[in-house]
C-alpha cells in the first residue's frame, strides 16, 4: 500500500466483491494486510472504511492511482455463478456513499470494475446505467444507514 499525501481522484470505481454474501467487510484484506478497497458496503447497507483514501489501492492499472474503490458484498450466488445479488440497503448505501464523496471530489466519473478492465464480471451490474435510473427508496430508514468514513 502506497502513501501519498495529495492524490487526483478522478475515478469512483464500484465493485462486488465477488463472493457469497456471507463475508463481512472486515475480511476483505490481502494476505499482507493491505485492504482490497476503500470502502465496503455490508448486506445490512453499512458502509466500512478500509483505509484512508490518500492510499493508492492496486489493480495492476495506471487508473488506479486515481480511483477510489467501493465494493459491495456480494457477486456470488450459492453455486458459485456471478449475479447481481446487490440488495435494496447496498444500493442506497452505495447511492449515499457515491453522494458523499462527491462532495469532496470534484468532476469525477463513476465506473464499474469491469468498465476498466480489472474484473470480467464486477459488479454484476451495468454502472452507469444504474445512475442514470436508480431511483432511491424515500421509505427506507436512513437512521440504519452507518456512513463510517
Amino acid at each position: 500500500m502506497e502513501t501519498i499525501q495529495m492524490r487526483t481522484i478522478r475515478y469512483f470505481v464500484v465493485h462486488c466483491t465477488e463472493t457469497d454474501t456471507t463475508k463481512k467487510a472486515q475480511e476483505f484484506y490481502h494476505e499482507d494486510g493491505t485492504p482490497k478497497f476503500h470502502y465496503v458496503i455490508d448486506r445490512n447497507g453499512e458502509v466500512v472504511s478500509l483505509c484512508s483514501n490518500k492510499y493508492i489501492i492496486n489493480f495492476g492499472n495506471v487508473k488506479s492511482k486515481e480511483a477510489l474503490h467501493i465494493a459491495y458484498i456480494g457477486g456470488i450466488n450459492n453455486e458459485g455463478k456471478h449475479i447481481d445479488n446487490l440488495n435494496k440497503l447496498q444500493q442506497e448505501a452505495l447511492l449515499y456513499k457515491l453522494i458523499e464523496l462527491s462532495h469532496w471530489y470534484f468532476d469525477v466519473t463513476i465506473l464499474g470494475a469491469k468498465d476498466l478492465g480489472l474484473s470480467q464480471h464486477s459488479p454484476c451490474f451495468d454502472v452507469k446505467e444504474w445512475m442514470n435510473n436508480y431511483v432511491p427508496d424515500l421509505s427506507l430508514d436512513k437512521e440504519n444507514f452507518s456512513m463510517a468514513a
